[in-house]
């Protein structure tokens, strides 16, 4: 890069430096520190003093000044979200550093890879980075890089919401006497704004924030104004303060583009979920496309995989279950991707220990990691609850001694934990409802206060989860097995369920077992709503959404289903035609809304009506189908008389009135041999038609 290639204001300044550096190359520590002071007020100029270093470097075969141009250019590229240059940079300088036994210059790219890995989403390699990094700082008493990697390393604990560690670690440094520049206490003071809106002390987070922002005015430091601006939007949000909110987010974003900086997908994420809490669908929708756009080209996988759990909410809320569906898979894929690259590592921190027993240990954390990765990724490659539960049964049993499996789902609305099955012993065992607030459940207690349960023996211990007036006998827990593991499912922050692993042998579960049910439940969680997902997305393909019968798509599907199966027998299939009679001055009465709460009601009730019997079809408007095999003449007679008489006699309550309606239904009786369902349908409407024209309210079967 030439000198008449940049317009700088300190062009003379620049240029003074660079000459001292070329004719002394321990210069470059002055230098160091000029870029690291400027970095975020003027990015142009130091990129330029960046690039300026590293042409010295070659000019003058400067190994030091190669050293810290690489590791400038590194922090630099980092900070413009492009990682996997920041990365290159970074090893490459601490290469150089290890060679020339520069400590310094370690611990400042252990603080840059940590931070790479974190883009990634590699939290243990991170964590091990920084460790590193604040060991050789303490070691040689470099008190502003201590500073500097803790507020770093507190981010990332942040991002994953362990707010304690976050905190003791701010705190331990911030009270030593270290030196420490306008830029880390605004970092610092940043995320301990983040803690404190994430315990919901949100006027002290609001405090905090807007003395942080005049600590960045005062000092000029305007390539972290988006950061600060950021957080205050996020706790105006959660004050309510909306349209100052809004102006936050707006304004952050426009800093993050001026300053090219690598959070504007995090910028809009929170933009979009702000939006998503108000209801604001579209807008929300634009927000995180965008910010899942930026994360994926920029593979920020931890980023991307909490945006695409908002992407699934969001389309969850829109009733658009297809799209909720692919994007629950997308994100988990990337938690998959995200395991297994750091369990990789898991070898490589024990190659670094030096004793056999340390290495052992390692190896054996190692496979039973992989194990559990394997396990993760058979699971949610799973749609089918039932097959779910058998992995899981068949994999866990490799790990530790299980008589009994479970997952366990929570549907809040309706107030019950639902066992689907139990595995126990090899076979399957039928699953049974719980209601909430019965307070007879492990489960109950586990998911009333988000904690896991490991007993060794319920027998003796279940007086702790279970209040005694609610035991009916003692007797009732002797049946049960006696040792339990019982962990929440956690999906979207909601807790959707309870894993269970039993046993009937008392001590039969180690915490470390707790730890390993703890890791899988994380993956059942999404497999579960997965398959909750793809349940719906199926169900809205085939169902009608308004009254829960199938859609007329599927009548030719239904109909030659029945065909193959009945065809080589004598048995009848019936076709009934049902419309609602005067459904038109029902809405002309009052309204569309109570039309379609009409159209619901009647939905169900024929669904209550032929369960069992025959397929419920909305044909359209106001009319459905139902087309019922096996059934004799006189068997179909009685259960069209049965639905009409239901549908007149119900009581429809619509807020503060009560309609009633009725119902004409036409009815086709044929044989499998000759049964054509077209011709069929052609017939049982004309019944209908008759119905109507005998004064509705009737059945009328076709004469033979």
């Amino acid at each position: 890069m030439g000198l008449d290639n940049v317009s700088l204001t300190n062009y003379e300044d620049i240029a003074y430096h660079m000459k001292k550096l070329m004719h002394d190359e321990s210069y470059v520590r002055y230098i160091y520190g000029m870029v690291e002071s400027s970095n975020r007020k003027d990015p142009e100029e130091t990129w330029y003093v960046i690039q300026q270093m590293i042409h010295i470097s070659e000019l003058k075969g400067y190994s030091s000044v190669q050293a810290w141009g690489s590791a400038l250019a590194g922090g630099f590229y980092l900070d413009r979200g492009n990682a996997m240059a920041a990365y290159d940079n970074f090893l490459k300088a601490y290469e150089i550093f290890i060679s020339e036994d520069m400590t310094e210059g370690q611990a400042y790219c252990c603080n840059g890879i940590m931070m790479v890995y974190n883009h990634y989403g590699q939290f243990e390699n991170a964590l091990e980075w920084g460790l590193r990094g604040i060991d050789m700082a303490e070691e040689h008493d470099l008190g502003e890089l201590i500073f500097s990697i803790s507020v770093n390393m507190a981010s990332i604990f942040i991002d994953y919401e362990m707010y304690d560690q976050a905190e003791s670690l701010i705190e331990r440094f911030f009270m030593s006497k270290l030196y420490y520049n306008p830029e880390t206490v605004i970092l610092r003071n940043n995320h301990k704004a983040r803690i404190r809106l994430a315990m919901s002390f949100e006027d002290d987070a609001l405090e905090l924030i807007e003395r942080t922002e005049a600590i960045a005015v005062r000092n000029k430091v305007e390539g972290l104004r988006h950061l600060i601006l950021l957080t205050k939007a996020d706790i105006l949000s959660s004050l309510g303060e909306n349209t100052d909110a809004e102006a936050c987010y707006r304004e952050s974003y426009e800093y993050a583009l001026k300053h090219k900086n690598h959070e504007k997908d995090e910028i809009l994420k929170k933009w979009g979920l702000h939006y998503l809490r108000l209801g604001r669908l579209e807008e929300s929708e634009q927000k995180l496309m965008q910010a899942e756009s930026l994360a994926r080209n920029s593979e920020k996988r931890f980023m991307l995989s909490k945006i695409l759990t908002h992407l699934t909410e969001l389309y969850s809320l829109k009733g658009d279950f297809r799209k909720a569906y692919g994007f629950s898979k997308m994100n988990n894929q990337i938690m998959s991707d995200i395991l297994n690259s750091q369990t990789s590592e898991a070898i490589y921190r024990a190659s670094e220990k030096n004793t056999q027993a340390a290495e052992k240990s390692y190896k054996e954390l190692y496979e039973s990691i992989n194990v559990l990765a394997e396990t993760g990724k058979k699971i949610t490659s799973e749609l089918d609850m039932e097959k779910i539960n058998w992995i899981l049964y068949e994999e866990i049993s490799k790990l530790m001694k299980v008589d009994s499996v479970a997952i366990c789902t929570f549907d809040e609305d309706s107030g019950y934990l639902d066992y689907e099955m139990f595995i126990e012993r090899g076979e399957k065992i039928p699953g049974m409802k719980v209601k909430i607030g019965e307070k007879i459940s492990f489960a109950e207690h586990c998911i009333a206060r988000n904690c896991d349960i490991l007993i060794k023996n319920s027998h003796r211990e279940y007086m702790k989860y279970i209040p005694e007036n609610n035991i009916s006998t003692e007797s009732q827990f002797e049946i049960l097995p006696k040792s339990l593991i019982f962990c929440p499912m956690i999906f979207a922050g909601k807790t959707t369920g309870v894993v269970t692993v039993q046993n009937y042998e008392e001590n039969a579960f180690s915490y470390t077992d707790l730890s390993r049910i703890r890791l899988l439940a994380g993956y059942i969680s999404i497999a579960v709503e997965n398959s909750r997902l793809y349940r719906e997305a199926r169900h809205s393909s085939t169902h009608d959404q308004l009254t829960g019968v199938y859609n007329r798509r599927e009548i030719h599907s239904i109909g030659h289903a029945i065909s193959q199966g009945l065809r080589k027998t004598d048995d009848p299939v019936s076709v009934l035609m049902l419309d609602v009679d005067n459904f038109k001055s029902i809405n002309d009465s009052y309204g569309h809304h109570t039309g379609d709460a009409v159209l619901k009601k009647i939905g169900e009730l024929i669904k209550k009506v032929f369960e069992g019997s025959g397929y419920a079809v909305r044909y359209g408007g106001e009319e459905f189908m139902i087309i019922i095999p096996g059934k004799t003449h006189e068997e179909v007679v009685h259960l069209a008389e049965k639905a009409r008489r239901i549908i007149q006699e119900t009581a429809i309550e619509i807020k503060s009135f009560i309609v009633s309606a009725t119902v004409s239904i036409g009815v086709d009786i044929e044989d499998a041999r000759s049964f054509n369902l077209s011709k069929s349908i052609v017939r049982a409407d004309n019944a209908l038609y008759m119905a109507k024209q005998g004064g509705r309210n009737r059945v009328v079967v076709t004469q033979q």
